[in-house]
């Protein structure tokens, strides 16, 4: 009985609130982007040096601002014309406005959760689940052990932004009409997505073909969402397919399969969500995580989609399996620019959580006890980091003077 008048108490504003206090723990408990001690990831070098560079193209009165000719190591370097600008837009805008790079990777992260919550909360509403199991199931996803481990241990900040499209393209999935709704939503999450990260778009494509295989009537709906979403990003996609034509880039020219195969995620990191203890993902943490695992585990004892279970223990195979797709036909090695397979893990927790929010013995204080477990399992995965690490201009190459060729063109 007690337990049934806490959850009475559970309104939508107390919830709402519960949510605005996550988002501050999460905020102020976790040590942000950094590796060896108090340096910044790789990735976070990469997109704060993308940052500094678009804002001294636009001060130099280059705009567009796809070339950075005073770029002091590779003069016209491009990262614009290159790497999705979604996620640069709000960084470099950001940095133009503040001249600070501290306040503009906070808000750029708070930015990134925020929407991220926002359309999970619209899909789970889309697919029918009651308002208030909508918003605490946003917030397993938005703040999920991948999502947190993204932005503030690897860094991956584009990344972490086509991953606040996910929710939104998996509904139009899962969801089983093709109406115009569906259509315009998952257009609008995969042009999001492939102005983000294409690696993720291209993860989109492998779980769309996924999907047709288990549905085929969803063909149309990914042909139309798919085609419409490219042109929605026309301004980016076509000057990309034309400047890599006959060319040839570090990043493009490399055949990830074997590393693929050699950073490959295991089973139990893949449900359990702790922290990898050994191998070459050591000290990241990317699964399911145990709250999560637990609640799916009990929701298949009830009516679930099984075109959804089947999805969802396709891509777990595909994420744990080591091999080298080496084998696979030339036209198909454009697969290898995913990098890594474990990137389809938020897609597979998305389908789990859709699982769960149709379990109705799921009540919101199972799931408010599996938030603040999630949230103690994200603090051990965060490395040991100084204080008041400032980020400036003159220091966040870190002590190597960190520069990236990914973007050159050989022999320059």
């Amino acid at each position: 009985m007690a337990q049934l008048g806490l959850i009475r108490m559970i309104s939508p504003n107390r919830l709402i609130a519960f949510v605005i206090i996550s988002f501050c723990i999460y905020m102020s408990w976790l040590p942000v982007f950094t590796a060896d001690g108090a340096w910044m990831t790789f990735d976070l070098i990469a997109h704060t040096d993308r940052a500094i560079s678009t804002v001294n193209e636009i001060k130099n009165g280059q705009f567009l601002a796809f070339f950075d000719f005073s770029y002091p190591f590779f003069p016209g370097y491009s990262w614009n014309l290159f790497y999705p600008p979604l996620e640069n837009f709000i960084y470099s805008g950001l940095y133009f406005i503040s001249n600070n790079l501290n306040i503009s990777l906070k808000l750029l992260t708070l930015f990134i959760i925020i929407i991220s919550f926002i359309h999970s909360y619209i899909a789970f509403v889309y697919l029918n689940v009651n308002k208030e199991k909508a918003i605490l199931l946003a917030v397993l996803f938005s703040c999920s052990i991948y999502q947190i481990d993204n932005i503030f241990i690897r860094g991956a900040l584009p990344e972490s932004v086509a991953i606040s499209f996910i929710p939104l393209f998996i509904a139009s999935l899962a969801k089983e009409e093709n109406g115009k709704k569906a259509a315009l939503m998952m257009s609008y999450a995969v042009a999001g997505i492939l102005l983000s990260n294409i690696p993720l778009f291209l993860c989109c494509g492998i779980v769309g073909f996924i999907y047709f295989l288990l549905v085929p009537k969803k063909l149309l709906l990914l042909v139309q969402s798919f085609s419409f979403a490219i042109l929605l990003s026309a301004f980016f996609f076509l000057p990309l397919v034309y400047s890599i034509h006959n060319q040839v880039f570090p990043i493009m020219a490399t055949n990830w399969f074997q590393n693929m195969s050699e950073k490959s995620i295991g089973f139990y990191d893949l449900i359990s969500g702790e922290k990898i203890s050994t191998g070459k993902l050591s000290n990241m943490a990317l699964g399911v995580g145990w709250p999560v695992f637990i609640m799916f585990l009990c929701s298949l004892k009830e009516t679930v989609n099984k075109k959804i279970i089947y999805a969802i223990a396709i891509l777990a195979v595909l994420i744990t399996c080591a091999a080298n797709y080496s084998f696979l036909p030339e036209f198909l090695y454009s697969i290898n620019k995913i990098q890594y397979t474990w990137r389809l893990i938020p897609f597979l927790i998305f389908f789990v959580l859709i699982i769960i929010s149709h379990n109705q013995k799921i009540k919101p204080i199972y799931l408010i006890a599996s938030i603040l477990a999630i949230s103690f399992m994200s603090t051990w995965m965060s490395f040991k980091s100084i204080n008041n690490f400032d980020i400036t201009e003159s220091n966040f190459r870190g002590p190597k003077n960190t520069v990236f060729t990914d973007y050159t063109l050989e022999n320059t």
